[in-house]
Parts: C-alpha cells; sequence; structure tokens
C-alpha cells in the first residue's frame, strides 16, 4: 500500500486534529542534536506552549516532539510562561 505524497488534513476541513500537529510531526522525524532553523523553532515553540498550557507536562511534551526535557523545559522559559510546581500528592489542609 502507497501512501499519497499530500496525504489530506484533517484540520483543514473542519477536523479535530490540534493546530500545527503536523508540523510537529515533522519536526520529531528530525534526529537528537540536529538545530532547528528559526522558523521550526518558532512552529515548535508554539506548540510546546499551547500544549503546555493545555495542561501536558513537559515531559509528554517532551516525548511526543522526540526532544529532550531539558529542550522543551528552555523553549517554555524562553517564551516566558510560568512553570508549575512538581507533581504528587495533593491533599486539603484539614
Amino acid at each position: 500500500m502507497t501512501t499519497p505524497a499530500n496525504p489530506p488534513n484533517p484540520a483543514a476541513n473542519g477536523g479535530d486534529k490540534e493546530e500545527g500537529a503536523d508540523a510537529v510531526d515533522a519536526l520529531g522525524a528530525l534526529p537528537r542534536g540536529r538545530r532547528l532553523s528559526p522558523h521550526q523553532r518558532l512552529v515548535l515553540r508554539q506548540f510546546t506552549v499551547r500544549a503546555y498550557r493545555d495542561g501536558a507536562s513537559i515531559r509528554t511534551i517532551a516525548a511526543r516532539t522526540h526532544r529532550s526535557y531539558s529542550f522543551i523545559h528552555g523553549l517554555l522559559t524562553e517564551a516566558g510562561i510560568p512553570l508549575r510546581g512538581r507533581g504528587g500528592d495533593v491533599r486539603k489542609a484539614r
């Protein structure tokens, strides 16, 4: 089975695929250690900020984009996003 050269984009047809996910999938194909172009870095930073604000953890974003934890942390810091505290058992005071 062959795939078309230009597969359909569900987001273009009102689908529920998140905006920029195709670009991030393409970025994830880059081997680690390869420098990103300014445009690639911008697209990745926009996706990272959106995902983090939507509640994804830095580790989840790193796994999704095939980047390191520290790279994603740096993108968020560079974008001026306040980072959440570490997770764990959160109990209400008695």
